[in-house]
C-alpha cells in the first residue's frame, strides 16, 4: 500500500490491561492484527495507566491517553455533577491524539452505562465533525431495559 494512501485505524477503549478471558479484548486482538498483517496504520487508545504492552500485537501503536474516570457513578443512570467536564476531557485527548486517524473503532462504549462519557464524547466528536475520522461502535451486548430518564440526563 502507497505511503501516501495508508489509512490509520484507531481503536478506543477503556481498557488498563489485556486480559484475553475479556472477550472483547480477543475480539479486538484478532481486529489488531489483521489491520496490520494488511498494511494499516494500526494505533490503540488505551488509559494512561494500561499495563499490558507486551501483550499488543508487533506494529500496533499505543496511545496512552484516554482519561480515566470512576465510572460507578454512571451505573443506575445517575448524573455526576462533573459529567460535562469528563466528556470535555474525552473529546479534547481524541482530538489531539486522535487527528491522524481515518477510520475509529470502539466496542460496547456508546451504550453501556458506565461508559456515558466516552459515548457523549464521541457523539459530540461526530456531530461536531471535530475529527476526520469515521466511526464504527461495534456492539457485543444487547442494550438492557432502561428507565424513563428526567430531562437533560446524558443516558
Amino acid at each position: 500500500m502507497e505511503e501516501s494512501k495508508q489509512k490509520t485505524i484507531g481503536f478506543v477503549t477503556a481498557h488498563w490491561n489485556w486480559d484475553k478471558a475479556y472477550s472483547i479484548t480477543s475480539v479486538m486482538h484478532d481486529q489488531l492484527v489483521a489491520n496490520v498483517k494488511h498494511g494499516y496504520k494500526t494505533v490503540l487508545f488505551t488509559l494512561p495507566f494500561f499495563t499490558d504492552d507486551a501483550l499488543i500485537p508487533e506494529g500496533v501503536e499505543i496511545r496512552k491517553v484516554i482519561p480515566q474516570f470512576v465510572l460507578e457513578e454512571y451505573k443506575n443512570y445517575k448524573y455526576p455533577f462533573n459529567y460535562k467536564e469528563e466528556v470535555s476531557e474525552v473529546v479534547d485527548a481524541l482530538v489531539q491524539y486522535g487527528a491522524d486517524c481515518d477510520i475509529f473503532i470502539t466496542h460496547d462504549l456508546h451504550f453501556v452505562d458506565t461508559f456515558t462519557p466516552y459515548c457523549a464524547a464521541i457523539h459530540y466528536l461526530c456531530n461536531g465533525k471535530m475529527i476526520k475520522g469515521k466511526w464504527l461502535l461495534w456492539t457485543h451486548s444487547a442494550p438492557s431495559h432502561q428507565p424513563d430518564l428526567k430531562e437533560g440526563n446524558p443516558h
